[in-house]
């Protein structure tokens, strides 16, 4: 069960028996009861909690947040940093560490994942959260201020930051048969935060204010709704279909929802984080940023996806030189922050020949590993009998436009 947080304690009062008064050193000693936002026994939150001791805060909350932990009002404590923080950290108290306007000193800095925070905001989706709404305050910087109005200059060549060898050359090979890449954007305000998709939040009074001291009976729509990151298998189930759909359409209406046929699945057991945080190039369009295609992981009718060759599917247009893209020995390396599975007979590719870290060959089958939990066998349209010239002519959306029984492939 999720603890709740805790009422303020009376002068005088005696701590639980169950807290050393170690565990309520710094910001704890009033946000008693908050949820670490990943346990101390990972790897992310053990090395939080061993960065927050060096700070007095044994919590870690200071190496997000900022503010002052040895503070004894909660004026002081929100504000500043203590001597001798990271010259990358905060530099200030945040109440939200994943807002736009500050990761870079927060979930970038370097310590962490240092390269994102570029490559997201150059990311067709922050480019593009300015035309949506999101119910959180994901450009509100430590002053309460909004961004807006702000130039994105992509000045380090077309070459992407991250991705394989291969992924790279088949890139280089679509922006001389397409837009190619974008240079510079203007945008009406920051894109969107890391919070607005690592963090639950409530949609209709079920949330809670944690940025306020012993506000467990709050309840304000676009709060969170608990202190945990969402992101992985050991996380969090990974993150939920819900939070995608606050952008991308809703339960009632959805609209990219229309086109998963896979209703066992999450947006991110197919979609990758090249799809999600960039590439670090700024893509014109869906088709530029969206390296996946199904035919990556159920092959056609004519082959299995191991055999076929790169770009099956892809909307490009064009033939690429690698004409049997094969498998992977080895996850990709900048995706590797996360959930590991074993490779067995090897990693499957996508369509622009970087590694699923959750797919693998296993014998002449696939196996997809869940972020929600399950692992499932693939069924490969070669081995269907369902329709194969419509199959081999058609794109999936064209006939599996709704959620669905996936598994009728395989019948």
């Amino acid at each position: 069960m999720v603890p709740q947080l805790q009422a303020k304690p009376q002068a005088g009062a005696k701590l639980p028996p169950d807290r050393s008064a170690v565990e309520l050193r710094g910001c704890r000693k009033c946000h008693r009861g908050i949820e670490p936002m990943r346990p101390k026994n990972t790897g992310m939150g053990g090395m939080i909690h061993s960065m927050g001791q060096a700070y007095g805060d044994w919590g870690g909350c200071v190496i997000c947040h900022g503010g002052t932990p040895a503070a004894s009002t909660v004026t002081k404590a929100h504000q500043g940093v203590p001597a001798g923080m990271a010259a990358d950290g905060p530099v200030a108290f945040y109440r939200d560490p994943g807002a736009a306007a500050v990761v870079q000193r927060t979930c970038g800095q370097g310590a962490c994942h240092f390269d994102y925070p570029a490559r997201v905001r150059k990311s067709l989706m922050s480019r593009r959260a300015q035309s949506v709404t999101i119910r959180h305050a994901n450009n509100i910087d430590s002053s309460g201020s909004t961004s807006t109005g702000s130039m994105i200059y992509d000045r380090d060549g077309t070459v992407p930051t991250v991705g394989s060898a291969m992924y790279r050359h088949y890139m280089a090979q679509w922006q001389e048969n397409t837009s190619g890449a974008v240079t510079v954007v203007t945008v009406q305000k920051e894109g969107i935060s890391c919070s607005a998709c690592h963090v639950d939040h409530a949609f209709s009074g079920s949330g809670r204010d944690v940025g306020q001291a012993f506000s467990d009976s709050t309840t304000i729509a676009g709060h969170l709704k608990t202190h945990r990151l969402m992101a992985t298998r050991e996380a969090s189930k990974g993150i939920g279909l819900r939070t995608c759909l606050r952008c991308h359409g809703s339960a009632e209406k959805p609209i990219i929802a229309q086109q998963i046929i896979h209703s066992a699945l999450l947006c991110q057991d197919c979609h990758t984080t090249i799809d999600v945080h960039g590439d670090g190039n700024m893509a014109a369009n869906t088709n530029d940023q969206v390296e996946v295609e199904c035919q990556d992981c159920h092959g056609t009718v004519a082959a299995p996806p191991w055999q076929l060759p790169l770009g099956v599917g892809d909307e490009g247009g064009f033939a690429s030189s690698v004409t049997v893209r094969g498998v992977s020995r080895y996850e990709a390396s900048w995706a590797s922050v996360g959930t590991s599975y074993p490779r067995q007979g090897g990693y499957l590719l996508t369509a622009r020949g970087n590694a699923f870290g959750n797919v693998v060959k296993t014998g002449t089958g696939a196996l997809l590993h869940s972020a929600g939990g399950e692992d499932i066998e693939v069924p490969l349209l070669a081995n269907s009998k369902k329709h194969p010239q419509e199959m081999a002519n058609g794109e999936c959306r064209t006939c599996h436009s709704e959620m669905g029984d996936w598994h009728q492939f395989s019948k």
